[in-house]
Formats: structure tokens, C-alpha cells, sequence
């Protein structure tokens, strides 16, 4: 399945305004060289004077010492002006992954509503018929079924309405399969996902109309396109709104 974008989270944010804030910080800095050394040198102020009246042009609230030299006074205008500028700059670089973030997260449940809209017109056309994942839990389901069938998947066979995967019953797979099986049946209405215990190995069935047999393949396609990105864009896109069938019933898919 296809690795879209997640909701971005709140680590990432952390990082993005950590890696901001040393770039600030960094620029910040020179600024600050710059005007205690204009101060120092222009005006004849001690290096803590001088650093006291940069850091307060900077910030925005005006020289502590007056200018006394025209030198000085020529240099007080220009740093002031490039203060007002830099400080507004800085804070919109700090802030800026903010911005950023909350843009993502509103994107991506626009298109998560949208998504859904469509779905529901797929769905009011032909009743039963289509298969769903909101675009928010793809990426994770991808992972899940990435982390499942790495170490445990044996083999895959495809015959007229089914598939069947058999993996290695070995640590959580059996629990997994179980889970990751009822997830997939709630998404995609007609295919039948039965999960079995036989000895040492744990099989999957996955059964469905003929209406289905889009969605069978890709589920047969699933242990190998699921290993990488691009493959599983492509998985993505075999389910996206395919044919599911009818309505499943209850009906358990014979051994």
C-alpha cells in the first residue's frame, strides 16, 4: 500500500523549529557582532555599551546611549533601519514551520473530506460495491502490513475468487494477522478475510465474487509490492475504488 503523507506530528514540528531556531540564532548572532562593532568603533562606546545598544536596536526598542559622532549617527540610522527589517524576518523564520504544520494538517483533512465525498458517490451509484481507506491511515496500514509480513510471509497461491497467504505463526503474527484482517474487511465490503491457526503456520483467505477480482489481485500483489514506496503507490492505486462485490455474509470461506 501506498506511502502517503501523514498527518504531521508533533516531534517533527519540534525538529523543524529546533533546526529554525539555531539558524536564527546564528544570524541573530552576527547581527549583533555587527552593531557593537559599528557602536564600538563609531561612536567610541565601551563592547558592552556597544553590545547594549545593537541588542536594543534590534529588538526593537531604541538606543540606550546617545550618538555623539556623525559617523555614528549615519551608522545608528542605517542599523536601525536593518533592525526593524531583521527582527520581523527572524521571528517569520522561527515561526514559520508553525505555519507550515497547521497548512499540512488542514490540507490533508480537505482532502481526507474530499476523499470521502467521493467515495460516498461511488458508493450511493452502486451500493456495496467499493473499497475504502480514508488517505490518513495509509501510511500506517502500509506499515503494518510492511512490519507483518516481513519475517513472517512464506508463500502466496491465487486460484478462481481467492487468495491465500501462508505466514510464519512466530512472536505477534497470528494477533496481527487477526487485527490487520478485520481492519480490511471493514474497508472493503464483499471481500471475506478469514485468518486460521495450522500448526506452525497462519493462513490467510481472502475470498470474493467475481466482481472482485481486481481486488483479489492486488491482494495477491500485496506481499511483494508492499516491500517498497513505489510498489505500494501502485497497490494503492490497483485498490483505490475498486470492485469489491456485493455485501459480504457471513458465510466462513471453506479450509
Amino acid at each position: 500500500m501506498a506511502m502517503l503523507p501523514r498527518k504531521p506530528s508533533a516531534g517533527h514540528l519540534a525538529r523543524r523549529l529546533a533546526k529554525n531556531a539555531a539558524v536564527v540564532a546564528g544570524l541573530l548572532t552576527g547581527a549583533l557582532a555587527l552593531g557593537a562593532v559599528g557602536y564600538h568603533a563609531l561612536n567610541g562606546l565601551s563592547w558592552l555599551d556597544a553590545t547594549l545598544n545593537a541588542a536594543m536596536i534590534l529588538t526593537g526598542m531604541g538606543p540606550v546611549d546617545r550618538m555623539v559622532t556623525p559617523e555614528g549617527k549615519v551608522f545608528a540610522i542605517v542599523y536601525a533601519l536593518f533592525g526593524g527589517v531583521f527582527f520581523l524576518s527572524m521571528v517569520a523564520v522561527l515561526l514559520a514551520p508553525v505555519g507550515q504544520h497547521l497548512l499540512h494538517r488542514f490540507h490533508l483533512e480537505l482532502d481526507e473530506h474530499r476523499e470521502v465525498r467521493r467515495r460516498k458517490q461511488l458508493h450511493d451509484a452502486a451500493p456495496g460495491t467499493s473499497c475504502s481507506l480514508p488517505i490518513a491511515d495509509r501510511a500506517q496500514r502500509t506499515a503494518d502490513f510492511r512490519a507483518l509480513l516481513a519475517d513472517a510471509f512464506r508463500e502466496r497461491s491465487r486460484s478462481d475468487g481467492s487468495v491465500q497467504w501462508t505466514l510464519r505463526a512466530s512472536g505477534s503474527a497470528e494477533a496481527e494477522s487477526q487485527r490487520l484482517a478485520a481492519l480490511e474487511a471493514r474497508c472493503c465490503d464483499g471481500v471475506r478475510f478469514h485468518v486460521e491457526r495450522r500448526g506452525d503456520d497462519v493462513l490467510w483467505t481472502i475470498t470474493g465474487p467475481p466482481t472482485a477480482q481486481a481486488t483479489l489481485d492486488a491482494f495477491y500483489e500485496l506481499p511483494v509490492l508492499v516491500r517498497s514506496d513505489d510498489g505500494a503507490r501502485a497497490l494503492w492505486d490497483a485498490l483505490d475504488g475498486a470492485a469489491c462485490g456485493p455485501p459480504a455474509t457471513s458465510r466462513r470461506p471453506a479450509p
